[in-house]
């Protein structure tokens, strides 16, 4: 995905710039990405970049008048227009649409600068005045950044697979991370996936002087928020109808066409009806089923009409089942092991919706912040999964996960939930769009942590809706809420589309092992009646039809060498072979074996073993 990588270090400048044009190849995924190396061997500092064409980072490097102070940005940070006027009746000069203000405003306000910003972003900022180096993320930690510091470097990048490809030492699982990954469906605070390699908290900054780190830390406190006297749900609630539309309007903002990610949900629903946009004006599209049109699909489709908007469907149809080993590997290789065979769907539709405009528009996170859905769990392994010696970690995992449950709801949707759960699928994403969602908006945020225990998020939404566009009331919901007709008409219908919901689970990657083992008909029947409802796309079924003969060679190719230290090679043979057969259901099982067998391929070294 677009992003940096960088080494502060004191070792030979010919060396450093070879490192860093090495780590910065291994990031330039797309034609469509622009890249550029930097190099200050007075500030021990070196740093190399991608990012998407004509994107709010692509103007780097960002200088200032002087030329002394100098800016590199991954992502996005939300402008305030008064920031910009601001700046410019101060004689400051950059263009529109782009982070030139940035280094402008950093010069303005000094180390209070990192505290302003607003958005999903690492940055990395030179001031040749102060001989400092700053290194910095977004206080929630969405776009990631990797770190190593060893005796003599500091190594930085946005994607994992630069720091292995200059640090030989690296190229081994961290087991704890692994089994973190295993459980928890990705790892935890500072761990990763790779030894010897940390993931930087949200919110964090490091400060460089001489080349040496000086001070690590972090620029925000969530406690500041959580602090907060709480609102009375009226008071909240009024004041959330007068923000959303304000905060949505900043994330159609941008040089590049911006589609939405329209689905059958409360939560883009609320975008739409925030932006209220002209006719025509603002595309929508929904990934769609190759059974059938999914709720989603159908319900989007109304909602996109009753706003004037053009509707697109894009389906995940032949060419992606065709080619799913394709884009399985590279979507491994694009989200460093954090996601696999979902990955490969995900990397499928949003190569589709670059297609229809560059920049996506979600309602990710609404459901989260606003109505408190978790589907983020710790789950136990299946049993003999992992080598003895990871036990200990498992227990691990698990209390560390219980920890992060209790702090406050608010706090573990955005500085826990959306960080770590979603960073597999977001470095997919931002691999082939730049994504956006207003539910992550500071201001918008810092508000929802005013809200009390009693308020109700469905209520939030319904108003909302109804304050800005109470036309699109009418339409229900993909898992039936809202709608004009009768109580006991939307009760039949919400019990109907949820039992829908939990039935194509059990058609799909939750199926029980007896319905599995069934006859080929009984089985193809209630999956061409069940599937497609609810779900664009189904793990088990594309491991059964798409996949059996890579499955068969997942353990082949070195991989033997490479898995042995961690998981039981003997019963991932047997779960292999009743997959393939039909016999057993093991798709999370086997989601996971492929995910880390093809990380393990393209960047580990095999693993000595005694002859």
């Amino acid at each position: 995905m677009p992003g940096l990588v960088g080494m502060i270090t004191h070792i030979s400048n010919e060396l450093c710039e070879q490192r860093v044009k090495a780590m910065c190849k291994t990031t330039l995924h797309e034609p469509f990405y622009n890249h550029g190396l930097y190099s200050d061997p007075e500030m021990h500092t070196y740093v190399g970049w991608t990012c998407h064409k004509n994107s709010f980072a692509d103007c780097m490097p960002i200088f200032n008048e002087r030329r002394d102070t100098i800016l590199f940005l991954a992502g996005e940070i939300v402008p305030e227009p008064a920031r910009s006027l601001e700046l410019r009746s101060k004689g400051h000069e950059f263009s529109e649409g782009t982070g030139e203000y940035l280094v402008h405003l950093y010069e303005e306000q000094g180390d209070s600068f990192f505290e302003e910003l607003n958005g999903t972003f690492s940055g990395v900022l030179v001031d040749t005045r102060k001989r400092k180096t700053f290194l910095f993320n977004d206080r929630y930690g969405m776009h990631r950044v990797f770190v190593h510091q060893g005796k003599d470097n500091f190594c930085f990048a946005s994607e994992a697979k630069a720091l292995l490809s200059v640090l030989p030492d690296t190229r081994e699982f961290d087991p704890k991370g692994l089994v973190e990954l295993v459980t928890c469906g990705c790892t935890l605070g500072k761990n990763s996936l790779f030894k010897g390699i940390e993931v930087l908290p949200g919110g964090s900054l490091y400060i460089f002087a001489n080349g040496e780190l000086v001070r690590s830390g972090q620029y925000f406190d969530r406690r500041s928020w959580e602090t907060q006297d709480a609102l009375s749900d009226a008071e909240l609630t009024s004041r959330f109808l007068e923000l959303l539309p304000m905060v949505a309007r900043r994330y159609i903002s941008s040089q590049e066409a911006v589609g939405v990610s329209l689905t059958g949900g409360f939560d883009s629903r609320m975008v739409m009806a925030s932006l209220n946009p002209e006719p025509g004006s603002l595309p929508c599209y929904s990934f769609g089923s190759m059974y059938r049109d999914t709720f989603d699909v159908k319900v989007a489709r109304q909602v996109a009409r009753a706003c004037g908007q053009r509707h697109h469907v894009l389906t995940l149809g032949k060419n992606f089942v065709t080619n799913v080993w394709a884009y399985l590997e590279k979507a491994v290789l694009l989200s460093d092991g954090y996601l696999g065979l979902s990955g490969a769907a995900e990397l499928y539709a949003n190569s589709l919706a670059r297609e229809v405009a560059p920049v996506r528009l979600t309602g990710n996170w609404g459901s989260e912040l606003l109505r408190g859905v978790r589907a983020f769990q710790f789950t136990a392994p299946a049993e003999g999964i992992l080598s003895p010696e990871l036990r200990r970690y498992v227990e691990e995992a698990g209390a560390a996960f219980k920890d992060l449950s209790e702090m406050k709801k608010a706090s573990f949707v955005v500085f826990q939930q959306a960080p770590h759960q979603s960073h597999g699928r977001l470095a997919i994403e931002r691999s082939q769009v730049v994504p956006r969602t207003p539910f992550l908006d500071n201001d918008l945020v810092k508000l929802m942590f005013r809200a009390a225990g009693t308020l109700n998020g469905f209520d939030l939404a319904a108003a909302t809706i109804r304050n800005l566009r109470p036309d699109l009331l009418s339409i229900p919901t993909d898992r039936g809420f809202l709608g004009s007709d009768s109580p006991i008409s939307r009760a039949c219908r919400r019990v109907y589309r949820e039992a829908l919901f939990k039935a194509e689970y059990r058609i799909g990657s939750g199926a029980p092992d007896w319905l599995v083992s069934q006859s080929g008909i009984v089985l193809s029947q209630l999956e061409k009646s069940i599937l497609g409802r609810h779900k664009f796309y189904h793990m088990r079924q594309l491991i059964r039809d798409s996949l059996s003969e890579q499955l068969q060679d997942t353990l082949k190719h070195g991989a033997e060498l490479m898995l042995s230290p961690y998981l039981n090679l003997k019963k991932l043979k047997e779960h292999i072979h009743n997959q393939v057969l039909g016999a057993k259901n093991h798709t999370a099982e086997i989601d996971i074996i492929m995910t880390l067998d093809l990380l393990g391929r393209t960047h580990f070294k095999p693993i000595a073993t005694s002859s």
